[in-house]
């Protein structure tokens, strides 16, 4: 059993309450019922681990307050989805236990001596076989009391503010699980043809990465399979709106930047609403593109150019596509015949979801780091790629070093060789 030290620290401050006088002065009272209420609450998050570890139904639900039965069912129908996913560790870290949230309408828990919800509470896990370090969600969580213990009775009563719980896919049903040869996919029953099908394309995608990146990375992947759009956005935390065209997201948690720690949490995430109409060559493209950004992660700055970001993954997708150029850069290729030459490269806004034509940015970053492959080599490209993308300086100071030492061009001469060669392969 794994507690916080913050946790450890309120429980011993229990402990050492006990055998104080009997008389405490008003401070030392507050501070007594502070510890005890930490001590309680990290009991109840303790149980509930062990449980899911012990796969111990009875135990995990004994955490939670009987007086609501949907939250009751809904906690059951967790325990159910959790039990499907082999986790090599699962614990809860309480964070700051005497800083508190305002609890919305506490007077439903009819009964509670006390109501109280943590400002942080963090899930631990890590996926067996997958996971390298474990990942971590956001849980906002109400506790209440009554009587001498402590129980789980909410874990929406955020939802509406600006730090929810996050939610994974377990918490939208049933799951079930395929494994292939490097994936891992999650998904619902109902999804169990896509399911298959998106272990195949990651199988077949990460080899493909590694024969441009290299072999440094796991080379094993998470695919997360959610039933809905809407699913899909609660999972990525993003607003449903902005993510109508996305087919799919790679996510990654990466606290400081490239060097420092190593991604963790990686998981490519795919919207089956859009995803279901590209077909298997589109699906193939999409899940390999995704890979290449769960390979490059923890290599690739905040700063980092994104069309060199974009260009490079969807150069590594494209690789065994035989289709013309003009063909792939479908937009890109009717804006030069109608005499629309881009005069830049693409920013950051031009792959937002929010943008009209975020494809056009796509294509346009692919062919700019096509280029460079042909000029440099597929190691050269990736060298360029690490050099530049991986560095700690900001974006376009690093970018213009990489293309000056590496290249031999300013900016200003990459972009109008660029320009020359979008001519060449498509006009």
């Amino acid at each position: 059993m794994i507690i916080a030290s913050a946790m450890i620290a309120a429980t011993a401050a229990a402990e050492r309450t006990t055998r104080a006088p009997a008389t405490l002065t008003p401070a030392a009272a507050v501070s007594a019922a502070t510890a005890g209420r930490a001590a309680g609450i990290a009991a109840v998050l303790a149980q509930r681990a062990d449980a899911l570890r012990s796969h111990d139904r009875g135990r995990f639900l004994a955490t939670v307050d009987g007086a609501v039965p949907t939250f009751q069912q809904s906690q059951s129908r967790l325990y159910t989805a959790l039990a499907t996913v082999r986790f090599a560790s699962w614990r809860y870290q309480l964070d700051a236990p005497d800083v508190g949230r305002r609890v919305p309408n506490p007077a439903r828990f009819r009964g509670a001596s006390e109501v109280y919800a943590p400002r942080s509470v963090l899930v631990r896990y890590q996926l067996a076989g997958f996971d390298t370090q474990p990942a971590a969600t956001f849980a906002a969580l109400t506790f209440l009391r009554r009587g001498d213990r402590w129980l789980l009775a909410a874990d929406t009563d955020f939802d509406a503010t600006g730090t929810p719980t996050q939610r994974e896919v377990w918490d939208f049903g049933p799951l079930v699980t395929v494994t292939g040869r490097h994936s891992l996919v999650l998904g619902h029953p109902a999804s169990r043809r896509l399911l298959s099908d998106m272990a195949d394309h990651a199988d077949d995608a990460v080899p493909a990465v590694s024969a441009v990146w290299g072999s440094g990375w796991p080379q094993r992947v998470v695919v997360v399979v959610p039933a809905s759009l809407r699913e899909f956005a609660a999972v990525v935390g993003r607003p449903t709106a902005a993510l109508s065209g996305i087919a799919a997201m790679a996510t990654a948690e990466l606290d400081a930047g490239p060097g420092t720690a190593p991604a963790v949490g990686n998981r490519v995430v795919v919207n089956p609403s859009t995803l279901g109409q590209l077909g298997a060559l589109g699906e193939h493209v999409v899940l390999t593109h995704e890979v290449t950004h769960v390979a490059a992660r923890s290599a690739t700055s905040r700063t980092a150019p994104p069309w060199l970001v974009e260009g490079f993954a969807d150069y590594v997708a494209y690789r065994g596509v035989r289709l013309p150029a003009s063909t792939i850069a479908w937009q890109l290729t009717d804006g030069l015949r109608a005499r629309r030459l881009p005069a830049r490269l693409p920013g950051r806004a031009d792959f937002a979801a929010s943008n009209p034509s975020p494809n056009l940015a796509y294509e346009e970053a692919w062919l700019a780091v096509r280029m460079i492959a042909e000029q440099l080599g597929r190691d050269g490209l990736v060298r360029f790629y690490r050099s530049v993308a991986g560095a700690s300086a900001a974006g376009m100071a690093a970018l213009a070093d990489g293309l000056q030492a590496q290249l031999g061009l300013s900016p200003s001469a990459f972009t109008v060789r660029w320009q020359d060669y979008l001519r060449s392969e498509l006009g």
